[in-house]
């Protein structure tokens, strides 16, 4: 039976009386259902209701069904798809060493259909990591690359900035959520100093014209180009 205090989503395509859910999708009630059976075959993860409010107050680094990237401790990077930010089921919690009320990223990667726990920090927006993997494969200039790379290390420190959310009506806020950027001290990471309105123009569908809006939103003036 159901716990009344609780609520599942899918890990995996799951065949549901005459749908296919999809990972991160909410799993109906019904009366006569094994719901435990369901967690222990892993088709199902369990969310208490009362983790589910509090995430919902709660920014998830990326928008719903964003493809992102997945970078593992040994440095090896994988493509796939973000479902959900919520607290870390007690068995992924054990088994990833996390603390108490400690939070984990559902993800699905390509080559699998079934979804899978990781940490919120080893995500990386699917764009502009795609372009700097391409330089990277494509061996330009090291004075390129170097500027490159230092971009994605404060685009990294952006992602994971803590504190105000973006409103909604700030200037291109939906473009910089696909991005992974949700916070007002994330983006000032990105905008402050001689190369901020680069780093804006080098997000994904962040061109000049809303770099300056958000400069502009900021407080901070554009830096002259040339």
């Amino acid at each position: 039976m159901q716990s009344p205090n609780s609520s599942f989503i899918a890990r995996k395509p799951l065949r549901f009386g005459d749908r296919i859910l999809q990972p991160g999708e909410s799993v109906p009630v019904e009366l006569g259902r094994d719901y435990r059976l369901m967690l222990r075959l892993g088709q199902i993860t369990e969310i208490p209701q009362g983790a589910a409010l509090a995430q919902a107050t709660q920014a998830a680094p990326f928008p719903e069904g964003s493809a992102v990237f997945f970078v593992g401790e040994d440095g090896a990077y994988s493509l796939a798809t973000f479902h959900l930010l919520q607290d870390a089921p007690e068995d992924v919690r054990l088994d990833l060493e996390l603390p108490p009320g400690a939070q984990v990223a559902l993800v699905t990667f390509a080559d699998d259909p079934e979804s899978t726990f990781v940490l919120p920090s080893s995500l990386l927006p699917g764009q502009p990591t795609q372009r700097l993997i391409d330089e990277l494969s494509g061996r330009q200039e090291d004075a390129h690359l170097q500027a490159r790379v230092a971009f994605l290390e404060r685009l990294l420190q952006a992602v994971r900035a803590d504190g105000e959310l973006i409103p909604d009506d700030f200037p291109a806020a939906d473009q910089l959520a696909q991005n992974g950027v949700t916070t007002l001290a994330g983006l000032r990471l990105l905008a402050d100093g001689e190369n901020g309105r680069a780093n804006l123009m080098a997000l994904d569908a962040i061109g000049g014209g809303r770099a300056d809006k958000i400069l502009a939103a900021l407080g901070s003036p554009p830096a002259p180009e040339g």
